[in-house]
């Protein structure tokens, strides 16, 4: 066990001596596997919607419809979680994430597969992610939890860094279609160190109403207004690349970009991962939402690669002093009560949050001019980081 002094010479040690069980051990090889393959085309999945002319108020539409199927099914998904197991149920969501990928590929040539998109991609969310922070949350040692997430953001993010860098090469010489086979083919992948072993679970009963239950205790309504904060996230992920891409003008560009303030992102993520060990998770949060919200003010007036390059590399270095602290905390509160109804609670809060957003801003989108919807977008996200203060 770590000291939770910062001068004990045992610190650094602890920090590149973990000893992880073999089921730890495969879910950090899967992620290693996923996060190339979904680094990819992470930042570019909206501006394929832009490029193929959809407009930026469909574009915020897609995805507000997207989470709010995701709110009323993820019930259903923490249910198989709960009976059949994480690994298992991270499995089955592979094949919903390919197929995805695979009508994305199509799209060129039918716009309307764009109504088949949603179902696909919220059947993978459903099986894949209130299954992946339970497993982790289970797995994990509660006293080494912040070197643990550390690690994995190091992996995730280390061996994501070149993805954008290729996604954009891909996207700009072969188009987005080749580039989402390529993404499906590494998903499928992913999924062999899962098959590796037989998963030890026991099943348990999960009633849909459960999550619901969650949200409206007591003990975790700060969780509850923390994630009301998440539309921040929704305008990180879907409106910044667009705009990146309208100030860029190219997806090479946008991926080198992304490349360079990734990788810096994942030194800061090891760093604040170790300091979500050793100091109180809100100081932590604290400490970097005044610098994520200076982030948001300063990206209305992006119009130059290099002014690009310092408002992303500040916006990501806040997101990593943010969410870490913050799944450290949601993480060690899972373990606390049922942790499959518990991480789907979380993920229905943050669905809720996102889906309002979304809808909102195709309404901003739909009566003002692009650069006056990204305006009032940036200035919704540094109102919306403020909620991450409950935590």
């Amino acid at each position: 066990m770590l000291s939770s002094h910062p001068s004990h010479p045992g610190v650094l040690k602890g920090m590149f001596s973990m000893r992880l069980n073999p089921e730890l051990r495969e879910l950090y090889l899967f992620s290693l596997l996923f996060s190339f393959a979904y680094a990819l085309i992470l930042i570019f999945e909206p501006v394929f919607f832009y490029k193929e002319g959809f407009s930026l108020s469909f574009i915020s539409l897609y995805y507000a419809l997207h989470y709010t199927l995701y709110i009323f099914l993820l019930p259903l998904g923490g249910k198989f979680a709960a009976r059949f197991g994480f690994e298992r149920s991270i499995s089955v969501s592979l094949p919903f994430f390919v197929a995805y990928f695979l009508v994305l590929a199509s799209v060129p040539y039918d716009h309307r597969l764009i109504w088949l998109a949603i179902p696909l991609l919220t059947l993978h969310k459903i099986f894949y992610w209130p299954a992946f922070h339970a497993n982790f949350a289970k797995l994990g040692e509660s006293s080494n939890r912040g070197t643990e997430l550390s690690w994995m953001r190091v992996l995730q993010y280390g061996v994501g860094v070149l993805g954008p860098l290729f996604g954009g090469i891909v996207a700009a010489k072969f188009g987005f279609s080749t580039l989402f086979v390529i993404t499906s083919g590494l998903i499928l992948l992913s999924s062999v160190p899962l098959l590796k072993t037989r998963e030890r679970y026991r099943p348990t009963f999960f009633g849909y109403s459960d999550p619901w239950k969650i949200i409206k205790a007591r003990a975790y309504r700060n969780m509850t207004k923390a994630m009301a904060g998440m539309g921040e996230n929704y305008i990180d992920m879907v409106f910044w690349p667009i705009f990146l891409f309208t100030v860029l003008g190219s997806t090479e560009r946008l991926g080198v970009l992304s490349t360079m303030t990734i990788a810096i992102m994942t030194v800061m993520s090891f760093l604040i991962g170790e300091m979500s060990d050793r100091w109180p998770r809100s100081s932590v949060i604290r400490l970097h939402v005044p610098f994520m919200i200076l982030g948001y003010g300063f990206r209305m007036f992006v119009a130059t690669p290099v002014s690009a390059f310092l408002t992303d590399t500040l916006g990501r270095m806040a997101f990593a002093g943010v969410n870490l602290p913050m799944v450290h905390k949601l993480y060690a509160q899972a373990n606390t009560t049922s942790i499959v109804r518990y991480m789907v609670a979380f993920e229905m809060v943050l669905s809720i949050a996102k889906a309002a957003t979304g809808f909102i801003l195709a309404l901003v989108f739909l009566f003002t001019l692009p650069y006056t919807g990204f305006v009032i977008a940036f200035a919704l996200a540094g109102l919306f980081a403020l909620w991450y203060l409950y935590l």
